[in-house]
């Protein structure tokens, strides 16, 4: 009995090579009716789920990144970056744990996460992603 090693299919990467404003155009063409969603989706090499999904509701047309949207909404998440910044420059920066204890309270503030559930710092790092502007400095200060 010979025994055969499954092969993986050669994958491509997860996101294909279109940006927003791709999409952007793509959904208005079918929105306009000036294509249909196949001629849309080709045309502007954007995939069809994508624009499918974009169509009927069931993701913003604004969402770029996959998975589930940011805990603040952006002006929240700005107020705090900016807080973030301005306490930095003037000399009083916050230190990773301090900025997810200040994240963490604000957001229960807001109503948005129990006080027994605090961020981790996978939060903090996708923070810091979303804002370049701030960074890591001298003693582990952001600013």
């Amino acid at each position: 009995m010979e025994i055969r090693q499954k092969t993986n299919p050669v994958r491509g990467p997860y996101r294909s090579s279109y940006d927003i404003d791709d999409l952007q155009r793509a959904f208005m063409a079918v929105k306009d009716n000036q294509m249909s969603i196949r001629k849309s989706a080709l045309y502007f090499n954007v995939p069809k789920t994508t624009l499918i999904d974009r169509l009927h509701g069931r993701i913003s047309i604004d969402t770029v990144k996959p998975g589930p949207d940011p805990l603040f909404t952006l002006d929240q998440e700005s107020l705090l970056a900016s807080h973030i910044q301005t306490m930095g420059e003037v000399g009083f920066g916050y230190t990773r744990q301090e900025t997810i204890n200040l994240a963490s309270d604000y957001a229960f503030t807001l109503g948005l996460r129990p006080r027994e559930k605090p961020l981790t710092d996978r939060w903090l790092y996708k923070f810091l992603d979303r804002w370049p502007k701030l960074m890591v400095k001298n003693q582990g200060a952001l600013i």
